[in-house]
């Protein structure tokens, strides 16, 4: 029976985290990818307290899955970007922003407001 070294363990924990965050994201489960992000989280904080100090001497393969890992990563976080702005597309659809509020925009009574309020006494 092999044993793992904490560094072994915490990067196939992370790679269990992508793997439910990606089943998530895949299903559209919000809780269940909620979940999976906070474990994936604590898993890449624990892998990264494993690291230190030993990446120097990480085999070839190892190298490897971290490189993969940093892929998935990526790939995982580009895919929660667009399903977001899909998500954001379709509330604004269903309930309309309201007319912004700008600082420099007409005031409540209706004019101009001109300079920003902060600016007003000054001048």
């Amino acid at each position: 029976m092999t044993t793992l070294s904490p560094v072994e363990e915490s990067l196939a924990l992370v790679e269990a985290c992508l793997a439910r965050v990606g089943s998530a994201l895949k299903n559209s489960e919000a809780d269940a990818l909620q979940r999976a992000s906070e474990q994936l989280r604590l898993a890449a904080m624990h892998f990264s307290q494993a690291l230190q100090g030993s990446a120097a001497s990480l085999s070839p393969a190892m190298v490897v899955r971290v490189r993969t890992v940093s892929v998935r990563l990526t790939s995982q976080r580009d895919a929660l970007a667009r399903m977001s702005a899909v998500l954001d597309r379709q509330v604004r659809t269903l309930v309309p922003e309201q007319a912004p509020s700008t600082t420099y925009g007409a005031s409540p009574s209706g004019r101009s407001a001109g300079a920003a309020r902060i600016y007003r006494s000054a001048g």
